[in-house]
């Protein structure tokens, strides 16, 4: 029942089709985790704009749930993504610090897990971007100048290798430069 809503989805999102394509889930389980995964970050949109503290608590608990269905890193990915959402409504600075490991956690653990378990995804654009948007996160919220340095780099250099040259391969190069002048300076 859920791979049939998946389909479904698929064609009414041809984001989704795109996401599939470059994730490459091994298993039908896979399959239903990135889908349920890509749908929370719509949700989370819906959550923080009523900012709607319980709906956000359930949020953790699904992500938990889909972590013990599978270890795909489009799964960490998302849940990175989704608590910087929430990161960006937050006010209060306890929370923002535990917001923000746990945003750091999730993106080096979606990275680590492509690099040792899922290498097939290293030469898509969706591993390009992970590192992009996770430099991007380390340089403008951490101010970890250093750790940004490494993934911006990574990111551009996989977007060169697979010869793409779109919007957002010029956005991480303007980043990177950012960086390496922040860095200089």
């Amino acid at each position: 029942l859920k791979l049939k809503k998946f389909e479904i989805a698929k064609s009414k999102e041809p984001l989704l089709k795109g996401i599939m394509e470059d994730w490459k889930p091994k298993n039908s389980i896979d399959t239903i985790a990135i889908s349920e995964a890509f749908s929370l970050f719509g949700k989370t949109k819906e959550y923080c704009s009523n900012e709607n503290q319980n709906e956000l608590e359930l949020l953790h608990t699904e992500f938990q749930r889909l972590e013990k269905m599978t270890s795909h890193p489009y799964i960490r990915f998302q849940k990175a993504r989704c608590f910087q959402l929430i990161y960006e409504i937050t006010s209060d600075s306890k929370r923002q610090k535990e917001l923000k490991e746990l945003i750091s956690i999730n993106f080096e653990d979606a990275i680590d897990t492509t690099d040792f378990y899922y290498p097939y995804i290293k030469n898509t654009k969706s591993y390009a971007s992970i590192n992009w948007i996770y430099g991007i996160f380390l340089s403008s919220v951490v101010n970890d100048l250093n750790k940004s340095l490494r993934y911006l780099e990574d990111a551009v250099l996989i977007f060169k290798k697979l010869k793409i040259r779109d919007k957002a391969f010029f956005s991480a190069k303007k980043n990177l430069s950012y960086v390496y002048s922040r860095i200089y300076n």
